[in-house]
């Protein structure tokens, strides 16, 4: 099996080099920058591969700059050792090169794309912004200028679909049962303390109490038992597998009761199960998601879909969410795009530990210029969806070796953006 050498104009042209020659199962070791454009080395595991391209040959100038001349015929599993160091290192340049190269060929010229690009550039995902833009009326969409109408257009669409509460009183002057849901560290006690603070400067102290099935964490009881005697309100403690309507007995009087649940991850199957035991008295109880804005796109996605499901196998629904940790997030735009996408109502956003004021109602305008306020220049371009190399190639591929390098050999005008 012999390593061979790519050199092309540009990296584009260099790796449809090394797919015409070497096929699918090619072998990325390593690349460089020359005075002849890119520098590619790879190996195919059929050495019957035409291609007309030249064994390596240590290059004449500059030696001391160079990296190690790797042997005509070396087995393949010492050419990944020798080269892997430098690998990661360079497939990360290439790839910052690609990007730079295809945003400049491929230009917003349109009143459309650059809307499109402005969303991006906040962390809103693709398929709301093209759903959002797709509505652009034509007396802007003849224009191409991104000036203060077409912003103030955009701004407008994205509110109207970050549906809230008009005023507190639509949440707190509502009497029964409310349940906080979502994964483990969401914040969900220190929410509970928060809403139950704000009810209590309402209506005082006669009407409410304190629920907790979190009987896992070390001290969660005791927490919540130090908000509820601040608030001068009971708690009572719930066995996760223990129905809601076995307490309400002892809680007659009460008009707005607020359980803080376990946490738990989506992915745990006793999630239905725990909505179900919500669920198991007469009296409705109203479920309120939990979403982390610092958390990844990708994991709040799944939390929405899963615990969306788990409500409706227990019998339920879910319509509202609460977003925390708002002080920890990087940028605001990811969490509420799943908001927006799902239909989610939101109530209201929390950015801090204090109870009860680091938490106020949700003001869909001001998130929204907030969110625009974040935005960061991409470097990667916009026009193609995302493919599936692109989601699995650190997933699928990373860590396996040479697998890995066929994968990106494989599909190398997509998977590349997911390389490092």
């Amino acid at each position: 099996m012999s390593v061979m050498r790519f050199v092309g104009v540009n990296s584009r042209e260099a790796m449809r080099q090394v797919r015409a020659a070497l096929g699918d199962e090619a072998l990325i070791l390593a690349n460089r920058h020359t005075e002849q454009g890119v520098e590619i080395l790879a190996m195919a595991e059929s050495a019957a591969a035409e291609s007309g391209a030249e064994a390596v040959t240590p290059p004449a100038a500059e030696p001391q700059q160079q990296s190690p001349a790797a042997p005509v015929h070396q087995d393949p599993a010492q050419a990944f050792e020798t080269m892997s160091a430098r690998l990661l290192e360079e497939m990360r340049d290439m790839r910052a090169m690609l990007a730079r190269e295809r945003s400049q060929a491929e230009p917003a010229n349109t009143l459309g794309e650059r809307l499109i690009l402005t969303m991006r550039e906040a962390g809103f995902g693709q398929a709301l912004a093209e759903e959002v833009v797709a509505t652009l009326p034509e007396e802007l969409a003849a224009g191409s200028a991104l000036d203060d109408r077409a912003l103030s257009w955009l701004t407008r669409q994205l509110v109207k679909r970050l549906g809230g509460l008009d005023d507190e009183a639509g949440f707190m002057d509502r009497t029964g049962i409310v349940a906080l849901i979502g994964p483990t560290g969401v914040g969900k006690t220190t929410t509970t303390a928060k809403l139950t603070a704000r009810y209590v400067m309402r209506h005082g102290t006669r009407p409410v109490a304190l629920v907790t099935t979190d009987s896992f964490r070390i001290g969660a009881h005791e927490q919540l038992r130090i908000y509820s005697r601040l608030l001068d309100v009971p708690m009572y403690a719930l066995n996760a597998d223990q129905p809601v309507s076995e307490l309400l007995g002892r809680m007659k009087g009460k008009s707005w009761i607020i359980i803080d649940t376990v946490g738990m991850s989506q992915r745990d199957q006793r999630v239905i199960e725990q909505v179900r035991h919500l669920h198991g008295g007469d009296s409705p109880v109203r479920l309120v998601l939990l979403l982390n804005a610092a958390s990844q796109p990708e994991t709040l996605e799944e939390v929405v879909v899963r615990y969306r499901q788990a409500a409706q196998a227990a019998g339920g629904e879910l319509h509202d969410c609460i977003i925390t940790k708002q002080d920890e997030a990087g940028r605001l735009a990811p969490v509420l795009d799943i908001i927006m996408r799902h239909g989610l109502r939101l109530l209201f956003v929390s950015h801090g530990q204090r109870v009860p004021e680091d938490m106020s109602l949700a003001d869909p305008a001001a998130l929204i210029e907030q969110s625009f306020a974040e935005r960061v220049p991409l470097t990667a371009p916009l026009a193609r969806p995302v493919a599936e190399p692109v989601a699995r190639g650190r997933a699928a591929c990373w860590g396996k070796g040479a697998a890995w390098r066929r994968c990106c050999a494989r599909c190398a005008n997509v998977c590349r953006d997911s390389i490092g």
